[in-house]
């Protein structure tokens, strides 16, 4: 399921990360720079249509991306944002 929701999200997903438009979730990223590739943006808002709060699956990413690495994939980074979700 995980993985057909990630597949409808992809490209789509930069606009829906806090329901912020593309211009708005590029600036809040820069503030974390874990946040600023496209696919941290794309794994959070994969985390968000699970209802994850915003906040949290932002937080989540992060984490993830410093355990596995800028280069992970969105997939991965949802698989371990969501044992950093709480």
């Amino acid at each position: 399921m995980a993985e057909k929701l990630l597949l409808e999200l992809k490209g789509k997903t930069a606009r829906l990360a806090a329901g912020l438009t593309p211009e708005q979730a590029r600036e809040a990223a820069e503030g974390e720079p874990a946040l600023a590739s496209e696919t941290a943006l794309d794994a959070v808002a994969a985390l968000e249509a699970l209802d994850v709060r915003p906040a949290q699956a932002r937080r989540a990413v992060v984490l993830a991306v410093e355990a596995l690495g800028v280069e992970a994939s969105v997939e991965a980074l949802v698989r371990e944002g969501l044992k950093y979700r709480r």
